[in-house]
């Protein structure tokens, strides 16, 4: 009986070891790449100037209007891997609903 605790740890042991060789990038290390290019490159990185002395409101209007569906897909994303760890939903409700009453809670307890 023993010996099949042994192998059986044994065995865990050697696939958790030899998952870490296995190379996390599809894509071969390049040279001479500048300016990039290659099957992973999606455009340049667009610049945005945030003016700080603008209502904290205005500041990302810009970034928030050229960037709204990637963070809406972010964001579904998110809720779907919540999802997968919790089915009940309680987590998503609670960040959506319960969190903000939460820091406001605290901020004002640590604040006073």
């Amino acid at each position: 009986m023993k010996s099949l605790g042994w192998c059986s740890l044994l065995a865990t042991f050697t696939v958790f070891t030899s998952a870490q060789f296995v190379p996390p990038y599809t894509e071969n290390c390049r040279r001479g790449m500048y300016p990039p290019a290659g099957p992973t490159f999606e455009g340049n990185v667009p610049w945005y100037k945030i003016n700080l002395d603008s209502a904290p409101r205005q500041r990302w209007d810009q970034v928030i209007n050229d960037k709204k569906v990637e963070l809406t897909n972010l964001i579904k994303v998110i809720k779907e891997l919540a999802l997968d760890f919790f089915p009940s939903g309680k987590l998503i409700d609670l960040v959506d609903k319960d969190l903000v009453r939460i820091i406001f809670r605290f901020y004002f307890y640590v604040s006073k």
